[in-house]
This record gives C-alpha cells, structure tokens and sequence, in this order.
C-alpha cells in the first residue's frame, strides 16, 4: 500500500479502475416502481480505492481541524462531533427564548440533490483559497475528472457514461469535499445557525415575531442567492419553518423563496 501510494503521490496519475462505478438502484420502500424517482442509486467502486481515499481522508481532516478552516456551524463528519450538537444548540436557544416569554422562527433548508449538484471547478478553487495545494490538490482533481459509470439491472450492464458534475456517490472522500463546498453558507447569513452535512438550519429569537419573520426572510434570500451562485437548488417541499411560541394565536408569517415559492410551516410549538 504504501508503495502504491508513493507511486501516485509522485506520478499524480489515478488507475483508471478507481475512476469507474457500477450503478446499482435499490427501490425505496412503499413508493410506486414506475418512477425512477422510487429508487436510490448505489454506487459500487474499487475498494482499494476507498483504502487510499480513506489515508487522505485522514490527511485532509488533520490539516482542516489543525488550522480552522471548517465552519463551527458544521458538525458532519468530524471527530467528537455529533447530530445532537446542533440540535442542543437550538435546543437550548428554543428553551432560553420559551423562558423569557419570547419567540423562536426556525427556518429548515434540504438542498436538492446536494452531492449531486456540486460545481467542480467551483469546490476546486475553493480548496485552493482555503490552501489546499500540491500533491493533496492534484489528487484531488484526477479524483473528479474523467469519472465514468454504468447502471447495472440484474445481470445487463448499460452503455459507460462520464460524471460530468457532483462528487462521487459512496465516495470516502465526498463527504469532506462537501463540507468545504459549503463551508462559507453560515457565514452569508447573520442568523444563528447549524449545519449537519447538507442539513442547514438557522433561526431567531425575540419577542416581536413580526420582527423574526422579517430577518428570517432577510436570512433565507441570502441562502437562495448563494445557491445561485454556487448551483444548488433549495428543495420547497422539503424545506419547512417552524415557530416556537407559547402564544395561542401568533400573528400569521410567511416567508418566500425568491421564486415566489413559499415555505411550508410546520406545526407551531
């Protein structure tokens, strides 16, 4: 192992095997089989590759913690850190704002098909500006170029086709990819919030909902245009907002996507 990975660390060139998957769609449970929407795909890739990811995967994670390049907002995929403690967070802001007889408007965002969705050339020049360069860096980029991939159904194998954007799917490395692609979205918003992967939430407290309605609305258009500029997409019907007051009748609120597309409201608590 250790030679082969002095050999690409110096030759900066990738087997071909690594760069290909086989496609596999497993049907999700109770949704009809006629949509391909029913199924999620799953890619299946070299395991010697996933060995060799998971070293610099090791390397990257040392380097990123070591100097405080990801987000304190972000707790996906980082040691000691865990779902609960951005649901603590909120937690304990939801209960201090409750005690003090005040209000709390969270705004939940899924991004459509985040992995799928990632710029390439985008997160490569973003890994240049948090410093990631030489050896780490070129690997990096043969890693997403010229990726290709087939979609197996039974035994029958499709036509070989290239990945022309996203990070790979079951990739060790693309969890940490894109947390860097994301890594500056919390600081676009003056809002508190909290990230889990792809998983963003942000919200605010005080006693005039009206007032929280309205940064909120402020917040949520900055998360729309840095989508814009970044590719993604906000998902309107799995993004939601939630209201935690202990008013019995809250003064209605609305907040709306810059398509005009308004965000569902969850039960008020």
């Amino acid at each position: 192992m250790r030679q082969l990975l002095n050999k690409i660390w110096f030759t900066g060139k990738i087997p071909p095997s690594w760069l290909h998957s086989i496609v596999v769609p497993v049907a999700k449970p109770n949704q009809p089989s006629h949509l391909p929407s029913s199924y999620r795909p799953i890619s299946l890739s070299s395991n010697v590759c996933k060995l060799f990811e998971k070293v610099v995967v090791c390397r990257l994670s040392w380097f990123l913690e070591y100097h405080k390049i990801l987000s304190t907002s972000q707790s996906g995929f980082r040691q000691r850190r865990k779902t609960t403690d951005r649901i603590l967070r909120l937690h304990d802001a939801i209960q201090k704002s409750l005690g003090n007889k005040h209000n709390v408007l969270s705004v939940f965002i899924d991004l459509e098909k985040a992995y799928d969705m990632v710029n390439k050339d985008l997160l490569l020049s973003k890994l240049l500006r948090y410093g990631i360069s030489g050896r780490m860096f070129r690997f990096i980029h043969l890693f997403l170029s010229n990726r290709t991939f087939q979609v197996r159904l039974g035994y029958t194998l499709s036509l070989t086709k290239c990945l022309e954007n996203g990070t790979p799917q079951g990739s060790v490395l693309s969890p940490i990819l894109f947390s860097l692609m994301i890594n500056d979205l919390p600081e676009r918003i003056t809002s508190p919030a909290a990230l889990y992967a792809d998983d963003f939430c942000f919200w605010e407290c005080g006693s005039d909902i009206t007032l929280l309605n309205r940064l909120c609305q402020r917040s949520l258009f900055k998360v729309y245009n840095w989508c814009e500029e970044c590719g993604f997409k906000i998902s309107s019907t799995k993004s939601a907002m939630v209201l935690f007051t202990r008013k019995h009748d809250p003064v209605p609120i609305s907040l709306i996507l810059r398509d005009g597309t308004r965000l569902q409201m969850k039960n008020e608590y």
